[in-house]
């Protein structure tokens, strides 16, 4: 993840896919109950090319492990 952090065009597109989450309350943090285990996520990051070889877009997914 760090290597897609440092690259300028995945922040923003990370960042485009995370602001509707937040604005539609998809998520809130609370304390975790004793004895239970969080659920991790991670970035699943996706390039698409176009016919001619070019970078068409970046695409990234925010999804549970």
């Amino acid at each position: 993840m760090n290597e897609a952090l440092d690259h300028p065009e995945w922040r923003p597109t990370m960042i485009t896919k995370m602001q509707p989450l937040d604005q539609n309350s998809t998520w809130k943090l609370v304390p975790l109950l004793p004895g239970k285990k969080t659920i991790g996520c991670r970035w699943v990051y996706a390039i698409k090319i176009g016919p001619n070889g070019e970078v068409v877009c970046l695409n990234a997914r925010l999804v549970a492990k």
